[in-house]
């Protein structure tokens, strides 16, 4: 660690830290501040952890802040600039994909039903959820529905 390394809040200058600690400093110490000094406090919009005052913003933005401002504006002008195309490749139209299958023109096939499929094989199927004189009678009725399946 180096006295580079340190950094001083912008919200209370005795308040001396690691660079890398300023964001969580400044969410805490925001919350300690009266209700007077948050009025007077304007957060920068381009970098959270540049608080200045409310009087101040429009200078800070247009002189001092130069972590994102300038990138912004490069983001901007690139947006307002059109971008070059090569000539000819606008007339030319899209090459589709030629299919053979037509799926409009399948057959209409039913919905799978599990129990449906299940009752005529031998399947474990078991029953949640219900009272226990359910239960019973379902576990009764799988019985005799194994027993006829097994006698096939």
């Amino acid at each position: 660690m180096s006295f580079n390394d340190f950094v001083t809040c912008p919200l209370n200058k005795s308040h001396r830290l690691l660079r890398g600690r300023l964001d969580t400093h400044l969410v805490r110490c925001c919350r300690a501040l009266d209700t007077q000094q948050k009025k007077k406090i304007v957060i920068c919009p381009f970098n959270e952890t540049h608080s200045v005052s409310a009087a101040k913003l429009l200078d800070h933005i247009k002189n001092k802040c130069t972590s994102n401002v300038s990138n912004f504006v490069n983001d901007m002008k690139e947006l307002e600039e059109p971008k070059p195309s090569l000539k000819g490749v606008d007339n030319v139209p899209p090459k589709t994909a030629e299919c053979e299958d037509d799926w409009d023109l399948e057959p209409d096939v039913g919905t799978y039903k599990p129990l449906h499929n299940c009752d005529d094989k031998l399947v474990v199927r078991s029953m949640k959820g219900q009272s226990r004189a359910v239960r019973q009678d379902f576990i009764y009725n799988e019985r005799c529905r194994f027993a006829e399946l097994k006698d096939k």
